[in-house]
């Protein structure tokens, strides 16, 4: 074979020799998007609640509430989630402040805050309502959200403004604080940390606020019986509160005891 042939046959075989090799025609299988893992501020709540006591509440018509454990305006809080119990152990995660927003209103107690608008917030930010919508201005004081109320002519009442949060992986946004806003006025809302109260109660929903004098912390009232007839389930609009245990992240073990009516630290005794 001349030279020059076999230095040819002789590329051709190394060539062939660093092709990859064609993969099957089988298609692999899709991937799962990653399950989405909880911030470093999210406050993840492990709650039990055992037949009895899920029976306990069915019978006085109560549910389980969590509250903001930071106050607002006239001393109150805002109830940011409202659940009945389907089993044993329920694994809620709380984010922490993701959103600003606006009501056109002024918040009593039992009121249930109704949104005007809402904007995306980042702590150390300063924000504006023009009357219509709210405005990022940039820059302002770490740690703090300042909101100001450029009102526009005609405006002649104050407003309601605070920060929301979402349930994890869900886009509903739920109030943890509220403060009122004249014209004109500049109101600056610290950001509060992931603690909150957690309660059973009844007669009252997610967004409302209630006035924190009315709430009592566990092991300010005698045990109730759990014996006979169960307490009478309370009238309409008429909210039955029970006492509240407060959740941080270092005690986020929790079990629900019928004697007290109440969350107790940590889970079921074994």
């Amino acid at each position: 074979m001349p030279i020059f042939q076999r230095l040819i046959t002789f590329s051709a075989c190394l060539l062939m020799a660093s092709s990859p090799v064609a993969s099957p025609t089988t298609s692999s299988p899709a991937r799962s998007p990653p399950a989405r893992r909880p911030s470093a501020h999210t406050l993840d709540l492990n709650i039990q609640v055992n037949r009895q006591g899920r029976q306990f509440l069915v019978d006085t018509g109560q549910a389980v509430v969590i509250a903001s454990a930071t106050s607002s305006d006239g001393d109150t809080v805002v109830v940011r989630k409202v659940f009945s119990p389907l089993g044993d152990e329920l694994r809620v995660l709380l984010e922490p402040s993701s959103a600003l927003y606006l009501s056109h209103r002024l918040q009593s107690p039992f009121d249930v805050i109704e949104f005007a608008d809402t904007s995306k917030v980042q702590p150390g930010q300063r924000y504006a309502f023009n009357g219509v919508r709210l405005v990022n201005l940039g820059n302002g004081f770490p740690g703090y959200v300042s909101v100001y109320y450029d009102a526009p002519r005609g405006a002649d009442q104050p407003v309601t403004v605070g920060l929301a949060a979402r349930e994890q992986e869900q886009e509903t946004l739920q109030p943890i604080n509220h403060f009122g806003l004249q014209r004109f006025e500049t109101r600056v809302i610290p950001v509060p940390d992931t603690a909150v109260l957690l309660l059973v109660a009844a007669g009252v929903q997610g967004g409302e606020v209630l006035p924190r004098r009315l709430l009592r912390p566990v092991g300010t009232e005698t045990s109730v019986s759990t014996g006979g007839s169960p307490p009478t389930q309370p009238l309409a609009d008429a909210p039955l509160l029970g006492n509240y245990l407060r959740i941080d992240s270092e005690h986020n073990v929790v079990h629900f005891d019928p004697s007290l009516n109440a969350f107790q630290y940590g889970p079921y005794p074994e």
